[in-house]
């Protein structure tokens, strides 16, 4: 997909790279920002009937024990396969639509996060904290972040004009790709220990 999305894809369907990334980056942030909304206000619901304190008590545990939970499956210390659904988004989009109708597409699916393939349990984490973020505008904000990112991959390829232009940006990818890993899970780690101690001062005091 990021090879169709580069300038060289779209210009051998004589679309214009701009419009189609741009459609991508607003589908990702729409639809992340939408389900964040969504997941946010469902938590304030919850936190309602259940209490405000005891709801931000246990959303506090319930995201460190996530937090660990996804360092220990991004660094392989748990012998289990990570959650995910081995589908893509539909090559055929690309002959069928306009550009910047198979770029919204696109980005409406994968701000999703989970309607594709997942390659990392912080996917995960994400969603869990807009729920139990138990405000629609946190939710909100957090979905546009997590979609604002995860769009900015289609950047990567802004550079392509020529087919050897992937073998740089391929070889960049891979060179970086065990660092973003480790980034990713301890950071995953890092966060989840936070959260144990403050949930433990909060229980404590």
């Amino acid at each position: 997909m990021l090879g169709s999305l580069s300038p060289l894809g779209q210009r051998a369907r004589n679309s214009n790279w701009g419009v189609t990334a741009s459609s991508y980056v607003v589908g990702s942030v729409a639809t992340a920002s939408l389900t964040g909304l969504i997941l946010g206000g469902s938590g304030a619901i919850i936190a309602h009937l259940v209490g405000t304190d005891r709801f931000h008590t246990v959303a506090l545990l319930a995201l460190a024990l996530g937090a660990l939970w996804g360092f220990s499956l991004d660094a392989g210390l748990l012998a289990v396969p990570l959650p995910t659904r081995h589908r893509q988004v539909r090559g055929s989009w690309r002959s069928r639509y306009r550009g910047w109708v198979y770029g919204l597409g696109y980005g409406a699916i994968l701000g999703l996060g989970v309607a594709t393939v997942v390659t990392t349990a912080a996917v995960y984490l994400t969603l869990a904290a807009e729920f139990f973020s138990a405000t629609p505008a946190e939710g909100l904000m957090i979905g546009a972040v997590f979609g604002g990112v995860r769009a900015a991959t289609t950047l990567a390829s802004a550079g392509v004009r020529e087919a050897g232009d992937f073998e740089s940006i391929d070889a960049t990818l891979r060179r970086w790709a065990p660092t973003s890993r480790i980034i990713c899970g301890w950071g995953q780690g890092l966060i989840g220990t936070a959260l144990v101690a403050l949930t433990l001062g909060l229980l404590l005091a």
